[in-house]
């Protein structure tokens, strides 16, 4: 890289890596296997385009933040997706161009139930006091579990799972008509050999056992 004139301030150091888990690592590997796959998923589909990506290391150093009162106290969270896309499809008519601003975890099984009820809630309220749509500049958002797992069936288990446990977010808050902004599906191997997340029915909302796809079709 100095030999081409970019400047390197660092190395890698294999025995860096040792103290990290095993989920640690799996999920830094899908979230770049989700964005090499978002990146065919454009060059294959030249009607759509990537305005704009973001992953949560990118987002830490000013990461999205949500400050709220309750009982006369202020409470601030954090609240970083591990990956932001603002994807563009073009239409006929430049005046309907849809945008879509997906908000994408990818979730290794780690958190139990109470943790990741809570961030439900945090992204919930983050969408809903506008703090979404003033860090990123859009207001459209599909908050998008992919499910990471050694097995389909542990896969499908766990994307079960996050459903139950949305659909019980929302009920509390009674907020039934945000099981729209929900998506879960799952990341397999083939991730790369398909198109599949990005155009097919593949992905469940809390409320429904229909499959749907991500986008709706242009006409809708």
């Amino acid at each position: 890289m100095r030999e081409l004139g970019i400047d390197v301030y660092w190395r890698y150091r294999p025995q860096q890596a040792s103290p990290y888990s095993f989920s640690f690592l799996k999920h830094h590997l899908s979230v770049t296997q989700c964005l090499v796959a978002l990146h065919l998923f454009v060059r294959h589909c030249p009607e759509y385009r990537l305005g704009e990506t973001r992953t949560g290391f990118a987002l830490a150093s000013h990461p999205p933040r949500l400050t709220l009162v309750t009982d006369g106290q202020e409470t601030t969270v954090t609240v970083i997706p591990d990956i932001w896309v603002h994807l563009v499809r073009a239409q006929k008519d430049p005046s309907k161009i849809q945008e879509f601003g997906l908000w994408i975890e990818i979730d290794c099984g780690t958190e139990a139930k109470a943790k990741f009820q809570q961030l439900v809630r945090e992204r919930i309220n983050l969408i809903r006091y506008k703090g979404y749509e003033a860090y990123f500049g859009i207001p459209s958002v599909l908050l998008c579990y992919l499910a990471v797992g050694t097995t389909m069936a542990a896969r499908l288990g766990r994307l079960h799972t996050m459903r139950q446990w949305t659909a019980e977010v929302l009920t509390e808050q009674n907020l039934a008509d945000w099981a729209a902004v929900f998506r879960f599906s799952t990341i397999d191997e083939g991730i790369y050999d398909t198109l599949m997340h990005w155009t097919d029915p593949v992905w469940y909302m809390p409320d429904s056992d229909t499959l749907v796809p991500l986008f709706p079709t242009p006409q809708e």
